[in-house]
């Protein structure tokens, strides 16, 4: 794995009707591996936009300059196929939302399975399934009937936990979890601040948690990075 991930000078603006956005503009960071970066700061300081670029998912029209640097690639010179092969087995994002995440018609044992993209039987990718999420805190009996559920079945707290186990089935070197407890009660946010710990902790992952809770840094980050007007 990586040591790190190094933000170089980067800068993403976007052009729009009223002039130009400097969303990020000449930011310098580095994540480690194994470590939590709280990454904080106000509603539009450019904290999720900066995550988006080290995925790969900004929109056509933003122009980017600069560097990220991850295993001796600039993340922002790749195009769009190259960035494909990277998301999910060197980079992981848990989203905000996880309802936004599922098939609302497929049932999460059938997700989990097409992003295991392992083994060729189907017994073996479902036990594959149920292991992954007991490994991530659920009871085996809890898992089998989270295999079986719709996503509209589960509570915010369970759907969170299940996109947490999918975004480190690859393993990857890098995890975005933005905003992963926004709605959350006091009892689920304490297990997945505790699910990331242990990714960073025992997979070796460099964490960046981007949040507005500065209890949740206080508890989880190893470091804290301040955004503030794209800087």
């Amino acid at each position: 794995m990586d040591d790190n991930l190094t933000v170089q000078d980067a800068v993403v603006h976007f052009q729009v009707k009223d002039g130009l956005v400097k969303a990020v503009d000449h930011v310098n960071a580095r994540f480690a591996a194994g470590e939590i970066t709280g990454l904080i700061g106000e509603s539009g300081c450019g904290k999720s936009v900066l995550g988006m670029a080290i995925l790969g998912l900004l929109p056509a029209y933003a122009r980017t300059e600069g560097a990220i640097w991850l295993n001796g690639q600039n993340l922002l010179s790749l195009d769009s196929r190259q960035m494909r092969k990277l998301r999910g087995r060197k980079l992981g994002l848990i989203p905000q939302n996880p309802a936004d995440s599922f098939n609302p018609v497929r049932k999460i044992g059938g997700q989990i399975r097409e992003a295991l993209a392992v083994g060729n039987q189907k017994g073996q990718k479902n036990e594959m399934a149920a292991r992954l999420l007991v490994e991530f805190g659920f009871e085996p009996q809890q898992a089998g009937r989270v295999l079986l559920s719709y996503p509209f079945e589960l509570s915010g707290g369970l759907r969170q936990r299940v996109v947490i186990a999918m975004a480190v089935i690859g393993k990857p070197d890098i995890i975005i979890a933005d905003e992963p407890t926004t709605a959350l009660d006091v009892t689920t946010q304490a297990e997945i601040l505790s699910v990331l710990k242990k990714i960073a902790g025992e997979m070796g992952s460099a964490v960046i948690l981007i949040t507005h809770d500065l209890g949740v840094v206080a508890e989880i980050a190893d470091r804290v990075l301040v955004m503030y007007r794209g800087m």
